[in-house]
């Protein structure tokens, strides 16, 4: 939860709230607000009804996704101004309350990337997204294996953050901070700053969000929160959630009919696999039961030492449980992506993490959170895909080669005997695959088939050549 000192103005029915939308600097002095350096201010007055929302979130997946990065999204509708364009500009979004500017509240820095004229022309369609959107357009293809890799983890997030001018916080105790992650970009990939900062998060068990003031912040989930201090204010059934760790003033109270949760608990993730180029079945820590695969991070590609960062990821991820809901409430804006809650019913206390939260309104705030999940991870189709990826790359590699070797039978016959343990490998590895992970026959066969048809193509184009 932000932490607000007027948290408790939220739940009155009576009290305004004023909003104010500029790309200039806010500052409050002596019970008075200023605005300085700003080519726009939009109030209360500009905002047609209630068109005003901020939707921010961990991960939008079936299944619990670490390190995705994905930039919060503030939208709003304003009367006229027809004649300006904001594409590209800072948006600044701040609500006081009771009239009072002395409880000025951030509710973030965002970029307007979509400035459309409504359909009837009246007014504008804004839509503006935090930094991590510019981190995920921001092309450093050319500088990413001399500037950004080769550096530990920790070090590699304070690089992008420094790109940006902003700050970082929750990089003190990751898992694998003092980890030198061993990768390079592959060629002919274009490479972002906001694929850097997924992959090394992903490497960590954790998750980039931007705070309302604008810096990134590295949230990691809490385990066990089934322990945590939650108010328990109902003695008897009821409808109210409670963030963790709150007062008794952070209640909130929904419809039972906008609660929606699932009969199942996500389980613990129980096995980890990671997957590079150095090792092409992948090296896999912890128990059989519910696994999480760490595929396509180049930048683990060639990392061969796994024991202890393989150990620490695993730790990091494992133990999360939680309960998939959906739910819709009289809210506010001081919720972030990660908050562990406590939902009261009528037949359970109901246990989650904040993971899509999607807020709108000005005087009326709606609050919907989200938590998706299954109940065991379904691995199979990304570890046999994974694989089948690799076979593929390993044959288009030969295919090639054949084709500049052409009919030279010496070369030929050397090329293609130094070639057979690496396709070999990658056959062993598709299969080991497909005997491990759950699926249907039609869906081997299929896989298998094709399979044996590039080996008989390619034996083909050998013979070929070799003129038999």
């Amino acid at each position: 939860m932000i932490d607000y000192r007027y948290v408790h103005l939220f739940g009155r029915d009576s009290v305004h709230k004023d909003l104010v939308i500029t790309d200039g600097t806010v500052t409050v002095a002596d019970g008075e607000l200023s605005i300085a350096n700003e080519t726009y201010v939009f109030r209360n007055s500009d905002i047609e009804g209630e068109n005003f929302g901020i939707s921010k979130a961990l991960t939008t997946t079936d299944e619990l996704e670490f390190g995705s990065a994905i930039a919060s999204e503030c939208k709003f509708r304003v009367h006229g101004y027809l004649d300006t364009a904001l594409k590209g500009k800072q948006c600044n979004v701040y609500m006081y309350l009771d009239n009072d500017v002395n409880t000025l509240l951030q509710l973030g820095v965002y970029f307007v990337v979509s400035d459309e004229l409504t359909a009837n022309r009246s007014g504008r369609n804004i839509i503006a997204d935090d930094v991590i959107y510019l981190m995920h357009i921001t092309d450093i293809t050319e500088e990413v294996n001399r500037v950004w890799t080769h550096k530990t983890c920790r070090n590699i997030l304070l690089e992008v953050a420094s790109k940006f001018g902003i700050n970082i916080s929750g990089i003190d105790n990751l898992v694998n901070g003092d980890f030198y992650p061993i990768g390079y970009a592959p060629t002919g990939k274009t490479v972002t700053v906001g694929m850097i900062l997924r992959y090394v998060c992903q490497l960590n068990g954790v998750f980039p969000i931007v705070t309302n003031d604008g810096n990134l912040k590295i949230i990691e989930l809490e385990k066990d929160i089934k322990t945590a201090l939650y108010p328990q204010i109902s003695l008897f059934p009821s409808s109210d959630l409670y963030p963790s760790g709150s007062r008794e003033i952070l209640r909130y109270t929904y419809e039972p009919r906008n609660l929606h949760y699932d009969n199942y608990e996500v389980q613990g993730i129980t096995q980890l696999t990671i997957y590079n180029n150095v090792k092409e079945d992948g090296y896999t820590y912890g128990e059989m039961g519910n696994r999480y695969s760490v595929n396509g991070n180049f930048l683990t590609d060639y990392t061969q030492q796994w024991d202890t960062y393989g150990a620490n990821l695993l730790s990091a991820i494992s133990d999360i449980e939680y309960r998939p809901i959906d739910v819709v409430f009289r809210g506010s804006y001081l919720f972030e992506p990660g908050d562990d809650l406590m939902l009261q019913t009528e037949r359970d206390d109901v246990y989650t993490y904040a993971m899509q939260i999607e807020s709108t309104g000005i005087q009326s705030i709606r609050t919907r959170i989200i938590a998706k999940g299954k109940e065991i991870r379904d691995v199979g189709v990304d570890n046999v895909n994974l694989a089948f990826d690799r076979y593929n790359t390993r044959i288009n590699i030969i295919s090639s080669g054949l084709s500049s070797l052409g009919g030279e039978q010496v070369t030929l016959r050397q090329y293609v005997d130094a070639q057979d343990s690496s396709l070999n490998s990658s056959i062993v590895a598709l299969g080991n695959v497909l005997a491990n992970d759950y699926y249907d026959k039609v869906t081997i066969g299929i896989l298998w088939s094709t399979l044996q048809d590039q080996l008989t193509a390619l034996d083909d184009r050998v013979k070929a050549l070799e003129g038999r």
